[in-house]
């Protein structure tokens, strides 16, 4: 059953972690990552704007991950670990945090996800590169008719920011996380400027429509039973918004389920996510996605069938009793050429429904969007 990637895993300690060293020795550096290419594009696209857009492209990602830790002799493991974008980015550093972990669990400090999208599990489908479900590329443009080019059940409410968060021990497969984060920033060792060598200070608390006091909390159970394996778990998050805009939310809620059965080589499950009042500038506007799905693995091969719903209230000039659909559903490949690199490939279909067809000009009919997709590419892990 695949597990949610979103740029980086959420696995810690064990199994990614290299440089691992002997008692009180310092820590020592390795080096992980992974490069995704694919080229891909739209067949028979039907958008009602304008349309300008090419039939095809090649996409790129790409992440270099810097590990290093060492165990004391008290029996603490502490370490570091840094996430480096492979291409250009307005935030070139990914995740960037330390960790100390024991028979306690492990606490992380920096630049980081919240515990929701940590722990999350994605519907099944075949690959890293695609999906009905938070893809890593997608060749649908139905991105400019309203909310966005892709559905996806893990988002949570923001992506790395400066937080602390803890992992509990695993309980027979029962595990937990939580984590705050003062804002929803990654602050690069203070705010207002970052003013003086020692980047000191604090941030401003009234940016507008910006999320605050980020707590979140997940749970899971992860456990394999005689040939079957299940991953069954959950979280949410709470955050307010600074300065809140006149006939904004004050706050915002997200929540997130998922379930995968697997057996015999099958994986079939389901996840959805909830979020509650995502727009900072207009009151009730809520999203939500669900999405359901199976594969199934043999040799190098694996298979899969996607399918993801999403509604999203307030997109359109109507507000928030404008409520958008997006449909996909995606026919996924993998075949295993050797240790960490697949060839990946999808055909799908993007069904995008607007409500009050006036996302871009109102009065115009201008909303509505459907193509089918096609794509190929390669994920090499190392």
């Amino acid at each position: 059953m695949k597990h949610v990637l979103l740029g980086s895993t959420a696995l810690v300690a064990a199994g990614l972690m290299a440089g691992t060293a002997a008692a009180e020795e310092p820590v020592k550096l390795g080096i992980q990552g992974f490069y995704q290419a694919a080229i891909g594009g739209n067949i028979n696209e039907d958008a009602d704007y304008d349309d300008d857009f090419r039939s095809h492209s090649v996409e790129t990602n790409g992440e270099i991950r810097f590990h290093g830790e060492t165990t004391l002799d008290n029996g603490l493991t502490v370490g570091a670990r840094i996430e480096l974008e492979a291409f250009d980015s307005d935030d070139q550093f990914d995740q960037a945090y330390a960790f100390i972990s024991g028979g306690f669990g492990e606490v992380r400090l920096g630049d980081t996800l919240e515990a929701l999208s940590q722990m999350c599990y994605l519907a099944p489908q075949a690959g890293n590169l695609f999906g009905a479900d938070s893809p890593n590329f997608n060749f649908a443009n139905a991105g400019f008719a309203g909310y966005g080019a892709t559905n996806g059940t893990c988002y949570g409410l923001a992506g790395q920011t400066s937080s602390i968060i803890y992992f509990s021990p695993n309980f027979g497969g029962f595990s937990f996380a939580a984590s705050y984060a003062p804002e929803a920033s990654d602050t690069v060792g203070g705010g207002v400027g970052n003013l003086g060598a020692g980047r000191a200070s604090t941030e401003f608390d009234n940016n507008a429509g910006q999320l605050e006091n980020m707590f979140s909390v997940a749970a899971s159970f992860v456990q394999d039973f005689n040939g079957f394996s299940l991953a069954v778990g959950g979280g949410a998050t709470f955050a307010g918004r600074e300065a809140a805009p006149v006939g904004g939310p004050d706050g915002t809620e997200d929540y997130n389920a998922y379930l995968n059965v697997g057996f015999g080589g099958w994986t079939v499950g389901g996840a959805f996510e909830l979020t509650d009042d995502y727009l900072s500038s207009l009151d009730s506007a809520d999203r939500w996605v669900a999405s359901v799905g199976t594969t199934y693995n043999w040799d190098a091969w694996t298979v899969g069938l996607t399918w993801s719903h999403g509604e999203y209230e307030g997109v359109g000039a109507a507000g928030a009793s404008d409520e958008d659909r997006y449909d996909v559903i995606q026919f996924t490949g993998a075949y295993a050429l050797g240790p960490g690199i697949n060839l990946e490939g999808m055909v799908g279909y993007a069904d995008y429904n607007d409500d009050n067809d006036d996302n871009l000009t109102v009065g115009v009919d201008d909303g509505d969007y459907d193509a089918i997709e096609i794509g190929t590419g390669i994920h090499i892990g190392f």
